[in-house]
This record gives structure tokens, C-alpha cells and sequence, in this order.
């Protein structure tokens, strides 16, 4: 299993989530299937529920939606921690330049993904929980430095699949 985005737990504050995206751009050094991204984030007073989400690299901007993460319900008075956004099946990617990224729903007002204040590329844009992180992503409201604590997980290569049956027969002799 290999990463890519950044791992360190970053104590940087925003200001909400609620019916808006944010994305991080982030290279994949080697081609590999997706499974799950990992965000650090904490929560106020208001149980809410966010999407992750990967978008193809356009010119230095987020592109085409590649992929969203099932739904994770955010506790109330969450602490800042990391938490996995499990795909319902892996991504695959080639070795390139891609936005990872969070939606949150309409109840996301004190959600609070965690990042450095320098030395990252990011973009947020207002976008409606309900029908989905928009592909593509769309003209950003604006951009940042802002480096946030988020990475994707992923296999490369792959071995054969052996079926169980097959197995045994090759162990039994049949």
C-alpha cells in the first residue's frame, strides 16, 4: 500500500463546509488503484455528513470528478483526527497530478478539515451536497496556499486471483 497527499496532522482552522467543496492538488508518483482517502478533520456542535472526492488535474485547477467516496456521518463535537473515506470500489490512476477533496451537506457549518497555512495549491467552491460534488469541478471561487491534511491509499500492480474452489482443488489433488 502506498500514499500520496499529505500525511501530517496539520492543526490549521476553516470556517465551515456547509454546501462546498474543497480540493487539494497532490501527485501520484506511480500508477495505483484508489481504495480510501484519509482526511484530518474535527466537527462543532452539529452532527453533519461529508463525501470525498478525486478530480483529474485540468491546467493547474480541479478537473473531472474521477471518483466519491461512500458518505461518513461526522459526529457532533468530532475531534480533530484522522478519518477514512472508503470508495465503494478502488480508482484507478496513472502517475499524474490530482485534487483531493471533501463536500460537505447543508448541516456542515462547523466542520473543520485541518491544514498548513503554506506550501500547497488549493481550491474551494460552493457546490449542493445533495446531487453530488459537480463534474467537473467547475471555476473555483477562489484558490489558496493552503496545504491540507488529506491523502489518498493505493495498491499497485497486482497479483493473480486464485477462486477458493481452485485452490482447494490444486491443494486436494483434484
Amino acid at each position: 500500500m502506498g500514499t500520496f497527499g499529505n500525511t501530517t496532522a496539520e492543526t490549521g482552522s476553516n470556517a465551515g463546509l456547509d454546501n462546498f467543496k474543497v480540493a487539494g492538488k497532490f501527485t501520484l508518483s506511480e500508477a495505483g488503484a484508489v481504495s480510501k482517502l484519509t482526511a484530518r478533520y474535527s466537527n462543532g456542535a452539529s452532527a453533519c455528513a461529508i463525501k470525498g472526492f478525486i478530480c483529474a488535474n485540468n491546467a493547474g485547477s480541479p478537473g473531472a470528478l474521477l471518483g466519491t467516496t461512500n458518505e461518513v456521518a461526522v459526529a457532533a463535537n468530532a475531534t480533530a483526527d484522522f478519518r477514512d473515506l472508503a470508495f465503494a470500489s478502488a480508482i484507478n490512476l496513472t502517475a499524474a497530478d490530482y485534487w483531493l477533496g471533501i463536500i460537505g451537506n447543508d448541516n456542515a457549518t462547523g466542520f473543520d478539515l485541518k491544514f498548513a497555512a503554506s506550501g500547497g495549491n488549493m481550491a474551494y467552491k460552493s457546490d449542493t451536497y445533495s446531487d453530488g460534488a459537480s463534474d467537473p469541478f467547475g471555476t473555483p471561487l477562489g484558490t489558496d496556499v493552503a496545504k491540507f491534511a488529506i491523502y489518498a491509499t493505493y495498491t499497485t500492480g497486482g497479483g493473480a486471483t486464485i477462486s477458493i474452489p481452485l485452490l482447494n482443488n490444486l491443494l486436494l489433488g483434484d
